[in-house]
């Protein structure tokens, strides 16, 4: 990508494959586990960052139990429960340097509200 002139890799996906989710049903997710997960996207944005290439982790608050967000915000689950699997991987590479994040038009209980 490097040698291409690509300098910004709009990757990688840090969401976790939720059954139904649909990260999941597009197979764009490296894991359900949020362990597993970030190990992943701390292996990709370790890898882009030795070719020279920065990463943008996505997409916060952690798109795996949200529909298709394309025609307009997705419901995640409450904030209370992001915390303790979704944002784990964010958590992880944010704490480990990742320094871009693409935050998702997602809607959640004790993170945002509606309107």
């Amino acid at each position: 990508m490097r040698r291409l002139g690509v300098r910004m890799d709009l990757a990688p996906v840090a969401d976790l494959a939720l059954p139904g989710g649909y990260i999941a049903e597009l197979d764009r997710a490296f894991a359900r586990d949020p362990d597993r997960v970030a190990r992943m996207a701390r292996a990709w944005r370790l890898g882009m960052q030795d070719a020279g290439v920065a990463t943008v982790l996505k997409h916060w608050p952690g798109h795996g139990a949200a529909g298709d967000s394309h025609t307009g915000p997705a419901r995640v689950p409450r904030l209370s429960v992001l915390e303790g699997r979704d944002l784990v991987p964010f958590e992880r590479e944010l704490a480990d340097g990742a320094r871009v994040v693409m935050v998702g038009h997602l809607l959640s209980a004790g993170l945002t509200r509606d309107g």
